[in-house]
């Protein structure tokens, strides 16, 4: 049920990139044109970017065709097209971005796990700028965590706390660690149900967005999971790949993850990605005159992910951490399949996937019995 639907979508979005224009004219239409509060301002700007990019190459005959009306008839009628024009943009990226309104959240986590998929949902807006904002961030994360049919989030401690400060690291990793001990009690207090029935806290994992996150959260996750009253809680983080001190990080994570266990904790998970900002920290890197922080060609990271699944996976440390095997390359995802199974741990492997995206090779893995968890970006009407 899940591989046709999502298939067309997915091959409707990889012809977005078709034609040098067509991903600068979808993002630009997201930002100036759907965020604007004034119909007016909004039919100006879309007339505006029509005739600066063109039509994009990637729509089809009729979509071509009311993008062109619409652009002549949005000065006239702003309050027509305006609305169109958004929920067309909402239709069209539906198969990646779902809704965060409760009930149809709750639908399609349903349907999701009835299918056999796990759901890892992340909670998409506008940037955390002040303190203001990371508390909402805050209570939005907790009423998600409240969601009986949320059984897993992942979130970023950047947006917990608004500004982080280098040259007060223990002060900041305190403000962040304090934030952390809610959400952790939130997860603890509205439990979900385990796969033999039983009653489980909520999953939680942090994602390292930039290079400069990295450290911090691997030290408040460590942290704060240390203190007694989160033993039996069960969380994750993730590496990027691309980063040369991931492996160093991992095996401090790796030491600590089998030193809790022992000690009665619960396991860990470290989820493995190649890498989500390689532009990011290529323009920072460029803008301050910096070395990059990341690895500078593809094969070196290939290389790390590697390196980093091999450490994970062997067996005194699968044990302590389970492992998420991120990544869409067909390679890699046979690779960590067939390496899991040699070393006798391939029931400590998620393979996890972006919802939307390569839906032919996420069943391929189910159908070999592999757990497959699908990281759903949801996002409220008004962003």
């Amino acid at each position: 049920r899940l591989l046709p639907l999502q298939f067309f979508y997915s091959f409707r979005l990889v012809r977005l990139r078709d034609g040098p224009a067509g991903e600068d004219f979808t993002l630009a239409l997201a930002d100036q044109v759907l965020r604007a509060r004034s119909p007016g301002r909004a039919a100006d700007q879309f007339h505006h970017l029509v005739r600066t990019f063109g039509i994009p190459a990637f729509l089809g005959p009729l979509q071509k065709f009311l993008v062109g009306a619409g652009s002549r008839l949005a000065h006239a009628f702003p309050g027509l097209v305006v609305p169109v024009l958004a929920d067309r943009m909402r239709r069209r990226f539906a198969s990646v971005i779902r809704p965060a309104a409760p009930e149809r959240l709750r639908q399609h986590l349903l349907a999701r796990r009835s299918a056999g998929f796990g759901v890892d949902v992340v909670l998409l807006g506008d940037a955390v700028l002040g303190e203001a904002g990371a508390e909402r961030y805050l209570e939005d994360i907790r009423l998600l965590l409240a969601e009986p049919a949320v059984e897993s989030l992942s979130l970023r401690l950047a947006d917990l706390h608004a500004h982080p400060n280098p040259l007060a690291y223990e002060a900041t990793l305190e403000a962040v660690a304090g934030k952390l001990r809610r959400i952790f009690r939130s997860a603890r207090d509205h439990p979900t149900t385990g796969p033999g029935g039983q009653a489980q806290p909520k999953f939680v994992l942090l994602e390292t967005a930039e290079s400069t996150d990295l450290r911090l959260t691997a030290e408040v996750f460590q942290r704060t999971l240390s203190e007694p009253e989160f033993h039996p809680l069960a969380a994750g983080i993730v590496l990027q790949a691309y980063l040369p001190e991931a492996i160093e990080v991992q095996q401090e994570l790796l030491a600590w993850a089998v030193g809790r266990v022992a000690r009665g904790g619960a396991p860990i998970k470290i989820r493995l990605v190649k890498g989500s900002r390689l532009t990011d920290e290529a323009i920072t890197a460029s803008l301050h005159g910096w070395a990059p922080a990341t690895f500078t060609s593809q094969s070196a990271t290939d290389a790390n992910f590697k390196r980093l699944l091999h450490h994970a996976l062997e067996p005194g440390h699968a044990a302590a951490a389970r492992i998420g095997l991120a990544t869409h390359n067909p390679f890699d995802l046979a690779y960590g399949l067939l390496l899991s199974a040699h070393l006798g741990v391939a029931d400590k492997v998620d393979f996890e996937f972006l919802e939307g995206i390569a839906p032919h090779e996420a069943c391929a893995l189910r159908a070999f019995g592999a757990r497959v968890v699908l990281h759903t970006p949801i996002v409220h009407r008004t962003h």
